[in-house]
């Protein structure tokens, strides 16, 4: 993957999600359906321009023109290795895009793959930019977060073990003392809303063990270090809290022991959960995204640098 022309603000996606549905000059409401390779051609058209907000565009009209073909078109793997072409934009508002046009119906093994591809992308991209003091590279790094979010989500949406292996490698990526220390405190976040959402027995475990990783024995230092893995750990905490309410199970206090007490919470309730997800065979429907927004906030994670 790599950067192909200069950014534009993603945020252009929000205004273009409510614009009526064009096909680059053939509106989707023609009596006469257009078919999947016609679309196609105008999606390939689209990316090709030198503005975001057609390339957007493109990414829009191919989804949602897509969802609307006959026989569970949208589902089929040629659509998601489509829409998957977008995820290397350097416009993250084209990468917002396409990954939202990927949260949902579609074909399961091609949109794991997707994910797991985008947030390695997306990663290199907020630890170049996560100390540039200059506007771009801020607004890079914003939308950078925003699209990982959304990829995470999108994992947390497709309940499979792949999903689960995909985020396990992730967190391993994100242990402090790692390449992206500066950058983990803000990842951590989504992806562990996102293993809890998938919500097996091996995909909560994963993250009760990484309160061992994070510690909480530094809890009070004063120096940078001991403070990033005191936060780190409080940002685990929260997103566990919120999950355990969710499954209405009283949490456990924050403290310097809290891996312990979390250890002996999931010992008491892991029969809650099932075993394992197994191979998704259908394409799952709209995230809840009311439901993940609340697990992903918890008003300590907001979207900043380091």
């Amino acid at each position: 993957m790599f950067i192909r022309r200069c950014a534009v603000p993603w945020l252009l996606l929000a205004g273009l999600i409510c614009a009526p549905l064009q096909v680059f000059g053939q509106s989707a409401s023609l009596d006469k359906p257009a078919t999947e390779k016609a679309l196609r051609a105008a999606f390939k058209k689209g990316l090709k321009s030198k503005d975001a907000s057609v390339r957007i565009e493109a990414v829009l009209a191919y989804s949602e023109g897509t969802r609307e073909l006959e026989e569970e078109g949208g589902a089929e793997k040629l659509v998601a290795r489509t829409l998957a072409e977008a995820l290397d934009d350097d416009d993250m508002g084209v990468c917002n895009a396409a990954m939202t046009a990927l949260s949902w119906g579609r074909e399961v093994a091609t949109v794991i793959d997707a994910c797991d591809e985008s947030l390695e992308f997306l990663r290199a991209i907020m630890e170049r930019t996560s100390t540039r003091p200059d506007d771009e590279s801020r607004a890079l790094y914003r939308g950078a977060l925003e699209v990982y979010r959304t990829t995470c989500a999108t994992l947390g949406n497709y309940p499979d073990d792949r999903s689960v292996a995909v985020l396990e490698t992730e967190l391993r990526v994100l242990r402090p003392g790692g390449q992206l220390e500066t950058v983990s405190q803000t990842l951590v976040r989504p992806a562990v809303t996102a293993l809890l959402t998938l919500g097996s027995q091996e995909a909560v475990e994963l993250v009760i063990k990484q309160t061992t990783v994070y510690s909480a024995s530094t809890l009070g230092g004063t120096s940078p270090g001991e403070r990033l893995l005191a936060g780190l750990a409080r940002t685990l905490h929260d997103a566990l809290s919120a999950f355990a309410i969710n499954v209405e199970r009283a949490p456990p206090s924050f403290g310097q022991n809290y891996q312990q007490d979390w250890h002996d919470w999931f010992k008491k309730h892991k029969k809650l959960f099932a075993d394992d997800l197994g191979k998704l065979k259908v394409p799952p429907g709209p995230m809840d995204t009311e439901a993940m927004a609340a697990m992903n906030s918890g008003g300590r994670n907001k979207p900043r640098r380091p």
